[in-house]
């Protein structure tokens, strides 16, 4: 199928170029097990999908669904193969208005790789028709409208999303490849993978649509802060690609990740909600620990005390050994006595004679205990200067700039 006619079903059935992308991949990874039954919900990377007639669709908790209409008569359901009949008989005009939707980085695919001298020609015609725009702007002098800035940077996003969506269809059938489906490592890693893909999937499109210039307009008066740069710098990385500000929780996309945090002037804590790496970075470059630490620096300045996070420990969240790592302790009394059970239960005499979660992670041994036995937990981190939590972060900070 090529790629506008990809392109007219997705508008058609489900209104979002991007949208359909992810849950075709959905699509295809749920159905390669047992055949499922009109209206089944199964789970796939912590998410709830429905079978219905067009495919899997996403289920919204205290959402009632909608009886389900069947086809009748009077209402065609359009797929893929009445797609294909109706190839030669697509109208020009309904091709433009795709193409005006559509990004610049689709639009040269479909130049270079359509069969189809229509498609050809259609994002041919819109490529000009934006050059022209442009011309007839700069002529003028005026100046970009936040409106068309902001659809920009939705284009953007929308080729971001489509990278990711790429690899994650390209790992998934790796997956199933006899030579790694049979494989443990192999498996074990690919899937691995497909998660933390599909977990920076979610991550990236709540920012698709969303008014960029508004929401930072909101932040920077929420924060008094004048400009984008002060901003880029508050969040402890570069370029701010996405940012959605609600009250006191922001989540923002950065050019090597995202992360979601929450700020109390009240008591001056900041709730570190979550964080991810952008999967295409190497792990090994520190980069997620550079970012943390910028952060902590500018939460400072603001007069912030303490972060609280939920340090969690499933199949992608390492954060019960990374913020250990790096200075967070427990803040709950359940907790402790937890890992105090788990310290006494240990034969090593080095493990037993250990007082705290900082002490533990301040030599190898202890770190590979806590690797091993860890748990989620609640944590804790002092912001003041002379705080146990800031020591153990700069220690850390200044053994991996000597490693390098």
């Amino acid at each position: 199928m090529d790629i506008f006619e990809d392109l007219y079903e997705k508008q058609d059935l489900q209104k979002s170029i991007v949208d359909i992308g992810y849950h075709h991949v959905i699509d295809d990874i749920i159905q390669k097990g047992r055949a499922a039954q009109i209206g089944e919900i199964r789970t796939w990377g912590g998410v709830k999908y429905r079978k219905d007639t067009n495919g899997w669709v996403p289920v919204k908790d205290g959402v009632k669904r909608k009886k389900e209409e069947e086809p009748t008569k009077n209402k065609k359901v359009i797929n893929a193969e009445d797609l294909k009949k109706q190839k030669e008989s697509y109208p020009v005009a309904k091709l433009a208005i795709f193409a005006k939707e559509t990004s610049e980085s689709v639009l040269n695919s479909v130049i270079k790789e359509s069969s189809d001298p229509k498609l050809r020609a259609a994002a041919h015609n819109e490529l000009d028709r934006r050059k022209k725009e442009e011309y007839i702007s700069e002529k003028k002098g005026e100046k970009v409208d936040d409106k068309k800035e902001d659809k920009k940077d939705n284009n953007n996003l929308k080729d971001k999303l489509q990278n990711y969506l790429d690899k994650y269809k390209k790992k998934v059938e790796d997956f199933y490849k006899p030579d790694n489906y049979n494989k443990p490592d192999n498996y074990n890693k690919l899937e691995y993978e497909q998660l933390e893909l599909s977990r920076y999937i979610n991550r990236v499109n709540k920012f698709n649509g969303v008014n960029f210039n508004e929401e930072l307009s909101n932040f920077n008066e929420n924060f008094d802060f004048k400009n984008e740069e002060q901003t880029q710098k508050f969040f402890g990385d570069g370029k701010i690609l996405g940012i959605i500000s609600d009250n006191d929780l922001v989540n923002v996309l950065m050019e090597d990740g995202y992360c979601s945090r929450s700020f109390s002037d009240e008591n001056k804590i900041v709730h570190m909600e979550e964080f991810c790496l952008d999967p295409d970075l190497e792990k090994s470059e520190g980069r997620g620990s550079k970012i943390f630490f910028n952060q902590i620096k500018e939460f400072k300045k603001k007069g912030y005390k303490q972060l609280e996070t939920l340090a969690a420990k499933t199949n992608i969240y390492n954060g019960y050994y990374t913020w250990a790592r790096l200075g967070y302790d427990f803040i709950d009394e359940e907790s402790k006595n937890i890992f105090k059970n788990k310290i006494k239960s240990s034969n090593d005499k080095d493990i037993k004679s250990v007082k705290s979660l900082s002490e533990l992670m301040s030599f190898n041994k202890g770190r590979e205990f806590w690797k091993k036995n860890g748990f989620a937990f609640e944590g804790k981190f002092d912001l003041s200067d002379k705080s146990l939590s800031m020591f153990i972060l700069n220690k850390y900070m200044e053994e991996k700039k000597n490693e390098r």
